[in-house]
Order: structure tokens, then C-alpha cells, then sequence
């Protein structure tokens, strides 16, 4: 839920409609190489597997980086 930089000094958090609208963005584009019978595409969001992770959780994964 934080934007790309683009070139700006800080970031600002994205609200959850502006994230699915910007999602949705993507989407559109990505149709065109899902063209088999039957294929779908499936949206997960960062905070799917992200958004449980506690501070000790971030630390130890930072430490491996």
C-alpha cells in the first residue's frame, strides 16, 4: 500500500480503494497474454501474506537480507 517513489522524496500510504484502483490498472494489460480457453487471472494483495508479519518477524527477515 506504499506508491512507487516516482522521483518523489517520501512516500505517502495508499488508501485500499486507490490500491484496487491502481490494481486495476494492471489488470487490464495482463488480459491480453491470459488468452487460453478457460485461463483467469488471479489478484492477490501484499497484505495476503505481509500483513500478519510482527515487528520481530520483519527483523529477522531483514537479517537474512
Amino acid at each position: 500500500m506504499i506508491g512507487d517513489p516516482s522521483g518523489r522524496v517520501t512516500l505517502s500510504a495508499f488508501d485500499r480503494e486507490q490500491m484496487r484502483s491502481n490494481m486495476a490498472t494492471y489488470e487490464a494489460p495482463s488480459r491480453s497474454y491470459h488468452r487460453s480457453p478457460g485461463s483467469t487471472i488471479e489478484r492477490h494483495y501484499n497484505s495476503e501474506w505481509m500483513g500478519g508479519l510482527t515487528v520481530r518477524d520483519w527483523v529477522e527477515t531483514l537479517k537474512r537480507t
